[in-house]
């Protein structure tokens, strides 16, 4: 605005200070192309006569606020543009540490009071003891008495500073817009409204309960506005098993959304947010677990179909409550392979993203959280470090206000091209005898054949093979491969059906 030289003028002779077109003082609130001034500009209305500079300087003050707050506005805008011209995405999973939860007498936490491995283990079987209801027959601090102390019950009960939920909250939300997460998975999440509230300037969310009355917390879900869009959501409710009445035993849940980029042509993405059967350390806890996977992929088979997206990309993001995610996804396919049902290819393309411990406390300090994704159709291009605490420290404290900590990473959508290179690896590598990690599905394999058929005359032939092997530099298959391929068919080319058949 420079020293604001032409804004006024005098008029009549007269102390008036009249307005003039101040649009043309400034240049975002003008239209070059036809010269019309910007509603910020022409509501602008100094006063006349009697009005004071102050109030005059103000107005301006305010006017120049409005502008700056446009400008951020576009500035935003233009950044979401250029990050999704690249498809790029910032996933995040975080347990908050529920409200009604986040106590020091929890018996997973107890801290201020140094106790032992064997005064732990017998207050966690006090702690779970039932009566006749089924309710817990010990609250605090019955469940610790004739195991700890007095003075270690009263240092458990005193050291409660960290774990207050006024102050908690604010700090949890300052911690989840640092992560400046583009999607956002939060579990033990029952304060949602607030969270809704306070996140609403950039995110939408939607939220599924956990089944059990007195459990007030669930999963939820948080997208950009600026780059996403909510195509449809689904949950459920995990069936554990029954009791000994029959009756169906429900704890956990599940929460899965289909987001659609808002500035790019890429296929939707489709984002699951779990949190599975407690006690990682827990063996007969992973049966469970398990049960609960292959009901995750099954919902996901459903919904994915139902939307007509099954190959879209999918991110699953959740408090997993096991130290090897590997070995529940393993147990799920044989389980599947036992059953025979078609299940989504998520079951046995994910990958896992790399982290340290997530969740350090007294009573664990491992790796529980985490972030999977199909790597056939997502790339990652970074994993942000998770803290690392000096020995002794535990979470949550005054710098991190849960006792998990958040997994956050940042993916690129692989173009079409990219995805049919890969699967077209793996079908030559399968027939070239090496290991088949991933199967392929029909789909996939329709990907594959139309990579290798170079001409697309629905027929592979030498110079096809010779072509996609240059493009997948075949330096580790043995030098001949392609003749070798085509000596197996009789008419020296490779049709749909024998594409199948060879795999």
């Amino acid at each position: 605005m420079g020293n604001g030289a032409g804004l006024f003028r005098r008029g009549g002779g007269t102390d008036a200070v009249q307005r003039i077109d101040m649009a043309e003082n400034i240049g975002p609130d003008k239209d070059a192309s036809s010269g019309s001034k910007s509603p910020i500009a022409s509501s602008a209305v100094i006063p006349k006569g009697t009005a004071t500079l102050e109030a005059r300087l103000r107005q301006l003050e305010a006017l120049v606020e409005q502008q700056a707050q446009q400008l951020h506005s576009w500035e935003s805008s233009m950044a979401v543009v250029r990050r999704d011209s690249s498809r790029i995405v910032t996933v995040a999973q975080y347990n908050i540490l529920a409200s009604y939860l986040g106590k020091n007498t929890q018996p997973w936490f107890l801290y201020g009071a140094e106790i032992t491995c064997d005064q732990r283990v017998a207050v966690f079987k006090k702690f779970g003891e039932r009566d006749a209801n089924g309710k817990p027959a010990n609250a605090w601090p019955m469940y610790a008495e004739g195991i700890l102390t007095p003075a270690q019950i009263l240092e458990v009960s005193r050291r409660d500073e960290d774990f207050k939920w006024p102050s908690r909250k604010v700090r949890l939300v300052d911690q989840i817009r640092q992560l400046d997460a583009d999607v956002l998975s939060l579990v033990e999440l029952d304060e949602k409204e607030y969270f809704h509230q306070c996140l609403l300037d950039e995110w939408d969310m939607v939220f599924h309960k956990r089944p059990r009355a007195e459990s007030l917390d669930g999963c939820g879900v948080f997208w950009r506005r600026s780059k996403f869009s909510l195509l449809a959501q689904h949950a459920i409710d995990f069936v554990d098993g029954s009791d000994d009445k029959g009756r169906l035993q429900r704890d956990r849940s599940c929460l899965m959304v289909l987001l659609q980029w808002r500035y790019t042509s890429a296929p939707p993405l489709v984002v699951v947010s779990t949190h599975l059967a407690k006690d990682p350390e827990d063996r007969s806890q992973t049966a469970v677990r398990v049960r609960q996977v292959t009901q995750i992929v099954e919902a996901l088979t459903e919904f994915t179909a139902l939307h007509s997206v099954a190959e879209a990309p999918v991110v699953l993001c959740g408090d997993l409550n096991a130290k090897h995610f590997g070995e529940i996804r393993g147990i799920a396919r044989t389980v599947w392979q036992m059953t025979g049902s078609q299940l989504h290819k998520f079951l046995w393309c994910a990958s896992d993203v790399p982290t340290g411990n997530t969740s350090i406390t007294k009573a664990r300090q491992c790796r529980i959280d985490a972030v999977q994704y199909l790597s056939g159709q997502m790339e990652v291009i970074e994993v942000r470090d998770v803290p690392r605490l000096p020995h002794g420290e535990v979470i949550p404290s005054a710098e991190h206000p849960s006792d998990h900590f958040p997994v956050v990473v940042k993916f690129r959508m692989k173009d079409a091209y990219q995805t049919y290179r890969e699967l077209g690896r793996a079908w030559l590598e399968c027939v070239a005898g090496q290991e088949k990690v991933h199967p392929l599905t029909q789909a996939d394999l329709r990907s594959a054949f139309e990579f290798f058929d170079r001409d697309k005359s629905n027929s592979i032939h030498r110079h096809d093979l010779e072509e996609a092997c240059c493009d997948l530099q075949c330096g580790n298959f043995f030098s001949d491969i392609q003749q070798v391929l085509l000596d197996c068919f009789p008419e020296q080319e490779i049709s749909y059906e024998d594409f199948i058949r060879a795999y």
